[in-house]
């Protein structure tokens, strides 16, 4: 077991990853939890799904993550509530078309590509905590025109594409989808890279 000191005064110096600040952001799902069981075999009535942010509306943010909560009841039943966030982020990940009912596997989400509204909040026991805006409803496929001002990660979707198959424009972007709504992504590996910017950067 390796621990290491080096940059720190204290212990209260040790934060964890950084969370980004509000915006925008083009992200990759890095990971989904949905194994309903805490580490110590509790029951865990939550989906727990991290971004990692490629690029976006404030420069600097890049490698920050965000962990959403999509919560059960406390009897770990699936609500209304909890299917329509988790769809809504299915369809912007392009494996949920339109008119579609499926059950939909945590890795088929894993190295999407979407883009998220990020809110920090204080909460009600104390600190801070970071998420989606609009209770989790804040995430739009990375073609989707309400949010084709927010910045890119071109290298990153270019390579998406490349995996995938999928044909791009000019700018790098998806010209089409195998699967999806038109405005999501399907399905691939990402390797970050370097964030590269060119879409226009309104910050929205």
């Amino acid at each position: 077991m390796k621990a290491s000191a080096k940059g720190y005064q204290s212990e209260s110096d040790v934060k964890g990853k950084p969370a980004p600040v509000d915006g925008h952001y083009h992200v990759t799902i890095s990971n989904v939890n949905d194994s309903r069981a805490r580490k110590d075999g509790s029951p865990l009535n939550a989906t727990i799904v991290e971004f990692e942010v490629l690029s976006g509306s404030v420069p600097g943010q890049e490698g920050k993550t965000v962990s959403q909560w999509y919560n059960l009841n406390d009897q770990g039943v699936e609500t209304a509530e909890y299917c329509e966030k988790i769809s809504r982020l299915c369809m912007a990940a392009g494996i949920l078309k339109p008119g579609e009912e499926k059950d939909v596997d945590a890795t088929d989400l894993e190295n999407c590509q979407v883009i998220i509204k990020v809110q920090n909040y204080a909460k009600k026991t104390g600190g801070t905590g970071c998420g989606l805006a609009d209770y989790g409803l804040g995430v739009w496929g990375i073609n989707h025109p309400d949010v084709a001002s927010v910045p890119k990660n071109l290298d990153a979707i270019r390579l998406w594409n490349e995996v995938r198959g999928v044909s791009s424009n000019g700018n790098g972007q998806a010209a089409a989808y195998a699967s999806g709504n038109g405005h999501g992504n399907g399905h691939a590996p990402v390797n970050g890279g370097a964030a590269t910017a060119t879409v226009s950067a309104d910050d929205i």
